[in-house]
């Protein structure tokens, strides 16, 4: 099944979204509540209900705003970015090492709003536009989409991202019309939109790892689980299956499904497969339990 994808991202959730949607369906909620919306993803392939996309990153938070707002320049400045990074003939192209066009012109978007990654608070374009061009640009043209490392002569960053969102992006536009866009704590938002018509997806940042502009601490997975506890809406939950912090915090998941580790492919890859956790309080193909 082909999934719309906007960006590469930190711990996107491919892999996992026919059993989120498993869940969605059994729940028949009118709004579902992306509380750690990141990359949109979950956002982005919801159909036929209302969605909140919501982030506490303002970053992610202006890049869907901006295509919300204006897609068409959105679009045109993508399209002209594509063309001078990896056509033949064309602006920092190098036929003999094509990737590097592409780290030509994630220099350039550098050298115009600052240094860091794209989410880093002394790196931020006045212009809301150009901030959210260069987000686009920069997770769609690293290593992982972290948006710090690109191409050299020995590696090619894939323009192959950047043209499949140039392709979709009317498609994503239109669905990101539609929504609700939030830029709140989870605590807070999740007391504003509590009701028994909503459905909760939860997929807070990874201990750990440094890959997000904010990250949780102990104290904010328990004031989760608290928050989860006391709902009048349906949810589910998905965490890491080998962290013994959210055994203790959840309990015992309602399912753990085994997924294919797509970075597990190398030779130097120590797991070739992940676990994860699902809590819910959904059964899915039966009635919910609240």
């Amino acid at each position: 099944m082909k999934y719309l994808r906007l960006i590469k991202y930190p711990g996107a959730k491919t892999s996992l979204l026919h059993d989120i949607f498993r869940v969605v369906k059994a729940a028949q909620p009118s709004v579902i509540v992306d509380v750690f919306g990141g990359s949109g993803l979950v956002s982005l392939n919801t159909a036929g209900i209302q969605v909140v996309y919501n982030d506490i990153d303002p970053i992610l938070v202006n890049m869907f705003r901006m295509i919300q707002q204006h897609p068409e320049q959105i679009m045109r400045k993508l399209k002209s970015l594509l063309e001078r990074a990896t056509i033949p003939g064309g602006i920092g192209h190098d036929k003999k090492f094509p990737g590097t066009g592409m780290a030509r012109e994630a220099k350039a978007l550098r050298k115009r709003g600052g240094k860091g990654n794209p989410g880093s608070r002394d790196d931020i374009p006045s212009d809301p536009l150009e901030l959210a061009l260069r987000t686009l640009y920069r997770f769609n043209t690293s290593f992982g989409g972290l948006g710090n490392t690109y191409a050299t002569r020995k590696e090619k960053a894939s323009a192959s991202y950047l043209r499949k969102t140039v392709f979709d992006l009317p498609e994503m536009s239109r669905r990101i019309r539609s929504w609700k866009i939030e830029n709140m704590d989870f605590r807070d938002l999740i007391k504003k939109y509590d009701s028994a018509d909503s459905f909760f997806y939860l997929d807070p940042p990874y201990p750990g790892k440094q890959w997000y502009n904010v990250n949780f601490l102990d104290v904010d997975f328990r004031d989760l689980a608290t928050l989860i506890h006391g709902l009048k809406a349906n949810y589910l939950l998905n965490v890491d299956w080998d962290v013994p912090l959210f055994l203790e915090i959840f309990g015992k998941p309602s399912f753990v499904k085994v997924y294919e580790n797509a970075n597990g492919r190398s030779e130097t890859a120590t797991k070739h497969y992940r676990r994860k956790s699902f809590y819910t309080d959904v059964i899915p193909g039966g009635k919910n339990q609240h």
